[in-house]
């Protein structure tokens, strides 16, 4: 049997018993039907054997791709075929990985260089044009599998070696990116453009280097492919090839006589990428072609930056057998003992340390190679420089200790080994932030336990009041919640403007830190200085998930309620949930405003009608005594107001055309010279229709004019006689009786749910 092992042969009886199709593996991270497990490794009698048990040949997984896909992602030839007779669609789409979506068991088996099994789909008939959602043909895949055999199967089919993808690779980019000739020579011999760019400029040449393999650029250059050629970034293969590491590509690119002193824009040389790679064969093959080991990129920086960055020891000790200075600074005065530092490894720091660098020297920011190794995490760099004697109490500009980064970056073995040599828990950078406040916003844990551990001030401050159970608030680690509870940290402390870190939490929508400190005792309905609560700052910002975890309580103190911000954010939905609907009639505490008020202010007809539908009340008066239809025409107010204002200082009169509209009239006349100056924009027309909306469903719902004003109630008139249901009857009815009158409830609620 093709492809099958003896362990797969076993494999039926495994495979097939119960329920095949719900028995998982995860192989990919996740759970996948046996059907697919089958189909992957070639297990014919497998597959025979659930095809006639039920299961259906094109039956997707969870992911969506089919057994057909991984019979030909492995050039399984005989599963393939049984699976197409069994009726499977040779034309699947599925998402090869995230964001790449449309791969088809064609671009599946091109992947995977699988001739044979590129025959058996093309004979059954395949689409060879089709492309995946970025682009791809299936000859773009055969070439970056780099196996002439695929590449050959598809154009002899027909296939387009011009075709290029949306990122304008043709599948001559993808071979050479392989490193393989095999694919780049077939594609030639068929006629391939070697000098096609992709849409930044990159040449197949360009992908070549970068696998660092000396084949395919051997081939690609044979072909007469341009050794200069530049992409947007300013980069030559030369520099691909350095970034690569490996001294092959390096060597036949500068044998071809690629420029060692080429610079892209960002200043970079090749040799600034070699160091990149911390490899020294490139380092070496670059040097030897007489390489700048002083040149500086537009940052300043030099290759021994780039190598300390790094981590390796082997770059960094090419570049300095070449000369390199240890205490060069770039722009930023950084040296390469600073970029080690980030990069966390001891090997690099102690090539550095040895070739004389400067453990204290500080950046332009007062950093010093130490606060960088800090940053890192990790503890061998940090051993290795206190070793030779770095200041562990060093500050920044900021005031920013070692142990501030290190907290920063979450992890607990360079927090502890800077404790260990004596680093201040309780330094406190210029805006009063503690070590413990940088791990807490470092969404993990163990720093924050390894400081509680050393003792550091669970009640400490920031400058404007915050602790670092606040910041664990706003970066939304449970686990850190737990901590510092057990540590005794006020759950309910307030910063400047009265926020604990229940309101942070919930503002963030981490619904784990909500429920951590809601099981740990937090006070449920804090109100902050402005008036809010969590729960009305959940609503606002449609943490549903939040909503849901909060109580439905809420304090007399706060100014708003969740109904209302629920309304202002037309977050309707929200209406309904048990945690909103207890406070649907409830008003704001300053303004008593109810929720019809903020919609009618709004213009918004659905979220009235909405309203209305929960039985909001439509004669309910705010502070100023203003029902929602007055609220609905204060709308209208501001609107005409701006008219007047523009009609000062523009020809036309945009104020009359305004009223036009909003009372249902033709606007004035068209000016002869074809202008139409002060014309209501579309956007407008469309606020317009809803606010006339607004004002009859209201009326249509029992409000009434009184109060309004002789200008107000005629207005409500006019907006009731432009609407043909109505007419000037009722417009006039109106006028006199003050409210707009249904024969019964059924027909007036069937008009206030036409118009919403």
């Amino acid at each position: 049997m093709e492809g099958a092992s003896s362990s797969a042969a076993a494999a039926p009886r495994e495979l097939v018993s119960d329920d095949p199709a719900a028995q998982p593996y995860s192989w990919r991270g996740g759970e996948l039907p046996a059907m697919h497990e089958a189909a992957r490794r070639g297990d014919a009698p497998a597959v025979a054997a659930m095809l006639i048990g039920g299961v259906q040949a094109g039956a997707p997984s969870p992911k969506g791709d089919a057994p057909l896909h991984w019979a030909a992602v492995g050039g399984r030839v005989a599963v393939m075929e049984m699976l197409l007779a069994a009726g499977a669609d040779g034309a699947v789409a599925c998402a090869w990985i995230k964001h790449r979506t449309a791969w088809r068991p064609l671009h599946w088996a091109a992947r995977g260089g699988q001739a044979p099994a590129l025959r058996v789909l093309l004979g059954a008939g395949v689409d060879m044009h089709t492309k995946t959602s970025s682009g791809s043909t299936a000859l773009h895949e055969a070439g970056s599998s780099g196996r002439a055999e695929a590449v050959d199967v598809l154009l002899a089919a027909g296939a387009d070696v011009h075709a290029k993808c949306e990122y304008g690779t043709t599948a001559l980019h993808n071979a050479g990116s392989s490193g393989r000739a095999e694919a780049v020579d077939v594609l030639l011999a068929a006629g391939a453009d070697v000098h096609a760019k992709s849409e930044h400029g990159m040449t197949a040449l360009h992908k070549a280097s970068c696998s660092g393999r000396a084949e395919a650029v051997d081939a690609l250059l044979a072909a007469g492919a341009d050794v200069h050629a530049k992409c947007e970034y300013g980069t030559t293969a030369l520099h691909n090839a350095g970034s690569s590491g490996r001294a092959e590509a390096v060597d036949v690119l500068l044998a071809a006589g690629a420029d060692v002193h080429a610079k892209s824009k960002r200043g970079m040389t090749a040799l600034h990428k070699a160091g990149c790679s911390g490899r020294a064969e490139a380092v070496d093959a670059l040097l030897a072609a007489g390489a700048d080991v002083h040149a500086k990129c537009k940052h300043g920086m030099t290759a021994l930056h780039n190598a300390g960055s790094r981590g390796k020891a082997e770059a960094v000790d090419a570049l300095l057998a070449a000369g390199a200075d240890v205490h060069d600074k770039s722009k930023h005065g950084m040296t390469a003992l600073h970029k080690a530092g980030f990069s966390g490894r001891a090997e690099a720091v102690d090539a550095l340390l040895a070739a004389g660098a400067d453990v204290h020297a500080k950046s332009k920011r007062g950093m010093t190679a130490l606060h960088n190794a800090g940053s890192s995490g990790r503890a061998e760099a940090v051993d290795v420089l206190l070793a030779a004697g770095a200041d562990v109490h060093a500050k920044c500009k900021h005031g920013m200790t070692a142990l501030h980064n290190a907290g920063s970056r979450g992890k607990a073995e360079a927090v502890d080994a800077l404790l260990a040599a004596g680093a201040d828990v309780h330094a406190k950078c210029n805006c009063g932030w503690t070590a413990l406040h940088c791990a807490g916003s470092s969404d993990r844990a163990e720093a924050v336990d390894a400081l509680l551990a050393a003792g550091a001030d669970v009640h400490a401050k920031r400058n404007d009041g915050s602790t670092a159970l606040h910041v664990v608030g706003q970066v939304g680690c449970a686990a850190a919640v737990k901590s510092m509870a057990a540590a005794c940290a006020d759950l309910n402390a307030t910063d400047q403007d009265g926020w604990t870190a229940l309101h942070f939490a919930a503002s963030r929508g981490h619904k784990h830190v909500v429920a951590a400190l809601l099981r740990l005792g937090a006070n449920p309905t804090p109100v902050c200085c402005a008036g809010e609560t969590p729960l009305c700052i959940a609503v606002t910002l449609g943490h549903r998930k939040v909503v849901d975890l909060l109580p439905p309580t809420h304090p007399a103190n706060a100014v708003s309620t969740p109904a209302l911000e629920a309304v202002k954010r037309k977050r309707v939905a929200l209406l309904d949930n048990d945690r909103v609907r207890p406070f649907l009639h409830d008003a704001d505490r300053t303004s008593r405003d109810r929720v019809l008020h903020v919609a009618a202010r709004r213009a918004d007809a659905t979220t009235v009608v909405a309203l209305l539908h929960r039985h909001a009340d439509v004669r309910s008066a705010n502070i100023d005594d203003e029902t929602p239809l007055a609220s609905a025409l204060s709308w209208y107010a501001r609107k005409l107001s701006a008219a007047r204002d523009l009609a000062g200082v523009m020809a036309g009169r945009p104020d009359l055309h305004l009223r036009a509209v909003a009372e249902g009239r033709r606007p004035p006349p068209a000016r002869t010279d074809g202008l139409t100056p002060g014309a209501v924009s579309d956007a407008m027309r469309t606020q317009l229709d809803g606010w006339r909306r607004v004002v009859v469903v209201l009326l249509h719902a029992g409000a009434v004019t009184s109060g309004l004003g002789r200008h107000g109630a005629a207005l409500c008139a006019r907006v009731v006689a432009s609407f043909p249901s109505l007419g000037p009857r009722r417009a006039v009815r109106l006028l006199c009786t003050r409210r707009l009158e249904a024969k019964s409830d059924a027909q007036r609620a069937a008009a206030i749910e036409e118009l919403g």
